[in-house]
C-alpha cells in the first residue's frame, strides 16, 4: 500500500547503501484507460487537456471564475472550496473516478459526506458530457451476463464468480478492465527499465508492484 504512506512516515523506509528508493506511476492512467475503453472522444480530450480534473471542473461548474489558463484554473479549483471539507478539484477527481466505476449517487454522497442532490446533479452532468462511459458500462454488463468473463485489450481474462446480475459484480467487472490494463502496462515498463539497466551489475532492483 505504498502510495498511501504519508510523507512523514516515509522516513522509516531506508534504502541499501548507495541506493535510492523511487516510486513510479502513470499520470491519471486509469482515467485514460476508461476514456479509450469507452471510446469517449470528449473524455479522451479532457484526459489529454493537461489536467483532467480541471477540465471536468470547467464543464460541471462553468460559473466559477475561470481564466482560461490551465495553471491558474488548476490552482483556483484546487483552492476554492466546494464545501467545508473538499475543494472543487477534489470533488471532480473523487466523484468522476467513482462514476467511471459505476458508483451510485448515494455512494458518492456518502463517501464525500455531501448532499444526495449535489451528487445526483454531478453524476447527471458528468455522464451527460461523457455519454459513451454509460454505453461502455452497458457493454461490460452484456459481456459479463453472456460469458461471466471480461477480457482486457491486453488479453488478460477474468472469470467472475459472483451473481452476474448483481451491481457489485458489475462494478468489479467495470473496474477490472482499466485497473488490469494499467497494472500490465506498468509491469511491461518496469521490465524494460530493469532489462536496460542490467549491465555488469544490477543498477535497478524492482522491490514491489503496488497496483493490483
Amino acid at each position: 500500500n505504498g502510495q498511501n504512506i504519508t510523507q512523514e512516515m516515509r522516513a522509516v523506509f531506508i534504502p541499501d547503501p548507495g541506493k535510492r528508493l523511487a516510486y513510479l506511476d502513470l499520470e491519471q492512467a486509469e482515467s485514460r484507460a476508461v476514456a479509450y475503453l469507452a471510446e469517449d472522444e470528449a473524455y479522451i480530450e479532457a484526459c489529454e487537456s493537461g489536467d483532467l480534473h480541471t477540465a471536468v471542473c470547467r464543464m460541471i461548474w462553468p460559473d466559477l471564475n475561470w481564466s482560461g489558463d490551465l495553471d491558474t484554473d488548476r490552482y483556483m479549483c484546487d483552492s476554492q472550496m466546494f464545501d467545508s471539507l473538499h475543494s472543487y478539484r477534489h470533488m471532480a477527481k473523487a466523484s468522476g473516478h467513482a462514476t467511471n466505476y459505476y458508483a451510485s449517487a448515494q455512494t458518492l454522497a456518502r463517501s464525500n459526506k455531501v448532499s444526495l442532490s449535489s451528487m445526483e446533479s454531478f453524476k447527471a452532468d458528468y455522464l451527460g458530457r461523457f455519454s459513451a462511459i454509460s454505453e461502455w458500462h452497458q457493454k461490460v454488463a452484456q459481456e459479463l451476463g453472456t460469458t461471466g468473463t471480461i477480457t482486457t485489450p491486453l488479453g488478460r481474462k477474468r472469470q467472475f464468480f459472483g451473481r452476474l446480475n448483481d451491481d457489485s459484480t458489475l462494478r468489479e467487472a467495470i473496474a477490472f478492465g482499466p485497473q488490469s490494463v494499467i497494472a500490465d502496462v506498468l509491469n511491461m515498463a518496469l521490465l524494460k527499465v530493469w532489462t536496460a539497466l542490467q549491465v555488469q551489475q544490477p543498477l535497478v532492483e524492482v522491490l514491489a508492484q503496488v497496483h493490483d
